[in-house]
This record gives C-alpha cells, sequence and structure tokens, in this order.
C-alpha cells in the first residue's frame, strides 16, 4: 500500500479540520442533547423506582395489615370454635381458664380459700344424698344424659322448696350478716318446715348433691359443675352454680334463689352466663379451685 505524499495527506486533514469547525455547533448541541435525553431518563428511571418502591411498600403494609386481621381472625374463629363440642371446650378451658387464689370468709372464722366451702359440703355425702333419694325421692335413673339429671334436679329441689316460701337471709337464720351453710344445716331446717337458704346456702346443697349425682351416674362430667360469684346489675353480689351445658358448650346458670321455679325456661333457652345482663362474673370455683373471671 503506498503512502499518500503529504501534500495530499495534509490536504485531507485540512478536510477534516473545515467539517469539524463547520459542524461544531451541531456536534455539541448533539452531545446536549443526547446528555439531556440521558438526564431525563434518569429522571424518569427514579420516578418509576420511587412509584414502584411506593406501590411495593404499600403492598407490604397491606400484607401486613392482612397478616393481622388474619391473625385477629384466626383467633376469633379459635375461640368460637371452642364451644363447637364438650371436649374441645373442656380441653379449652382447662389450658385457659387460669387458677387464683380468693378467700372469703364464709363460716366466721376469717379468711379462707373459697373453694374450701364445697370441700366442706362434699363431706355430707350420706345426709345429702338421703334427703335427695330419701326426701326428694329423686331417680337419677330415669335421664340418660348427664344434662337432663342435671336439670331434673334443680327442678325437683326448686319445686318441692321454693325461694318464695324458703328464703330467709343469714341474719336471720344464722344471727349473723354473712354465713355460708354447709348443706347438712340447709336440710336440717327444711326439714323442719323452716325456712332454710340464702343464695349461698341453696349454691352448696345444689353443688352438692349435683356433684354426688354426677360422680355416680356421669363420673366423667364432674367438671361441668362450678359454683359462680357475681355482681348483681341491679347492686349487690348473688351466689350461684354454673353448668357447661351439651350443644351450647359454655357454662349457662343453674339459679339458686331468682328464677329458681323458672330455671327450665333458661335451660330451653340454652342462656349463657357470659351472655346475661343481669350477671357480672367475679370469679367461679369448684372443691379445689378457684378461677380467674373469663369474658368469652
Amino acid at each position: 500500500m503506498k503512502i499518500p505524499k503529504i501534500p495530499i495527506l495534509n490536504q485531507i486533514i485540512q478536510i477534516l479540520d473545515d467539517f469539524f469547525s463547520a459542524n461544531e455547533e451541531i456536534i455539541i448541541l448533539q452531545q446536549k442533547e443526547k446528555l439531556l435525553k440521558q438526564e431525563i431518563e434518569y429522571e424518569e428511571s427514579q420516578k418509576r423506582f420511587e412509584y414502584y418502591k411506593e406501590q411495593l411498600d404499600k403492598a407490604i403494609s397491606d400484607l401486613e395489615v392482612e397478616k393481622r386481621v388474619s391473625e385477629a381472625l384466626q383467633k376469633e374463629l379459635e375461640d368460637k370454635g371452642k364451644h363447637s363440642t364438650l371436649e374441645i371446650y373442656k380441653e379449652w378451658l382447662f389450658d385457659n381458664l387460669q387458677k387464683t387464689t380468693i378467700k372469703y370468709d364464709w363460716r366466721g372464722r376469717g379468711r379462707e380459700e373459697a373453694h374450701t366451702y364445697f370441700a366442706e359440703c362434699l363431706k355430707h355425702k350420706e345426709v345429702v344424698m338421703d334427703f335427695v333419694y330419701g326426701h326428694l325421692k329423686f331417680r337419677p335413673d330415669l335421664y340418660s344424659t348427664a344434662d337432663k339429671m342435671v336439670e331434673k334436679f334443680n327442678d325437683a329441689l326448686s319445686d318441692k322448696y321454693p325461694t318464695s316460701a324458703y328464703y330467709d337471709s343469714d341474719d336471720n337464720l344464722y344471727g349473723r350478716m354473712e354465713y355460708w351453710a354447709t348443706p347438712n344445716k340447709t336440710i336440717a331446717k327444711l326439714l323442719k318446715g323452716k325456712k332454710g337458704f340464702d343464695c349461698d346456702d341453696s349454691m352448696g346443697l345444689r353443688y352438692t348433691a349435683i356433684y354426688y349425682l354426677l360422680q355416680e351416674y356421669f363420673p366423667e362430667d364432674t367438671w361441668r359443675i362450678r359454683g359462680f360469684i357475681i355482681d348483681l346489675w341491679t347492686g349487690g353480689g348473688h351466689a350461684m352454680l354454673g353448668w357447661v351445658a351439651s350443644g351450647v358448650n359454655d357454662w349457662i346458670p343453674i339459679e339458686t334463689t331468682f328464677y329458681d321455679t323458672k330455671d327450665y325456661k333458661i335451660w330451653q333457652m340454652k342462656y349463657r352466663i357470659n351472655h346475661q345482663m343481669l350477671y357480672q362474673i367475679r370469679y367461679s370455683f369448684d372443691n379445689v379451685n378457684e378461677y380467674k373471671r373469663y369474658t368469652e
């Protein structure tokens, strides 16, 4: 290959110099336009990035809200599900209802754990069951379920000894402002045709009788009976029983004095203790423990 002579090379260089000189402004402008375009594209990319970031943050936030709602819904479903069967409710109750210590001066010896009252009541099995079988002539063998047996026993006791005829205050019965009589003392008064109980005395008699009836005929169901101390919306305190009714799978009231002869309506309507305007639970107890108030 021949190398061009110097004059010719100079001419080529000159032509190129002339071209770039003549088009310098155009080239610079093109470069500026290119840079501007790149800058605009960058800004648009930034905007898109911010937009997508905002959408992503919103999506994450929505997911977190959805998760919280889902967890709340799941808890609600689980809470409602606890009433689906008797066994499930029993398991929930034993796992969630906290034991506590609540003391009360129920017999004038100073404050004692409330469950000691039922424990003392259960010492009078012979007197109570003689009263149930011999005096009331109650036939537990006629009933195929614990629910029906408990319902019919309460009806029998309330019909024989209605509140309207046999209720009296502790002051009149025992000369004390407050006294929870054991069932042997209550029965002794009733068998003499005297007024024999207030709400807590009736609670003790009913608990003892039901406990031993269950122990004999439905021993797996003794957990379903419990005493409740409540506040009344009209004022004052009240002692009653609660029974975990099959089908409801929750506590329904066994009245000790209020509406005692109409207790069958409560059983028919399946009223829950927690759903009553009349009652505000303080605590519950059996013959072993006291339990904290629960609100569900």
